[in-house]
């Protein structure tokens, strides 16, 4: 039912058929402000919390073996909050080769920003001095 209700943006449904579960999924997919967010994730099956959990890199990095680490992120990306790269570089403080970029590119499209053009070419330099380490350990 969640996914026929989202699947063209609407979300509308009779919330009253859902379970206690699918309430708390709809409560996220209903566009809540973070905190109405954070409250609904808390309701979500232990099982459900476990398997978001999981797709965090954060819960991975005992296994990380890299040189060079570059995490750039979109300060306004919709999909990812810009508080999870922050959250993860924390987690990688004091490793070697750790680079991290933020950006203003509108989850890097520039042409969805419509920056000023001064400010565009500010981005592209940061991306490309983000970049750039990786060619060079590619290359060496």
């Amino acid at each position: 039912m969640l996914r026929a209700a989202f699947a063209d943006g609407v979300g509308s449904l009779d919330v009253s058929r859902l379970s206690a579960e699918g309430r708390s999924v709809h409560a996220l997919f209903a566009n809540p402000s973070p905190a109405a967010a954070a409250a609904a994730l808390k309701l979500l099956p232990s099982t459900m919390q476990d398997r978001l959990a999981s797709l965090s890199p954060v819960n991975h990095l005992a296994g990380l073996r890299a040189p060079l680490i570059t995490v750039l992120h979109d300060v306004g990306d919709q999909v990812i909050p810009i508080g999870e790269s922050r959250r993860l570089i924390s987690a990688l403080d004091g490793r070697v080769g750790l680079l991290y970029t933020e950006m203003q590119f509108q989850h890097l499209d520039p042409t969805r920003g419509r920056l000023p053009p001064l400010r565009l070419a500010r981005e592209f330099g940061k991306f490309f001095r983000a970049v750039l380490p990786l060619f060079r350990q590619a290359v060496a």
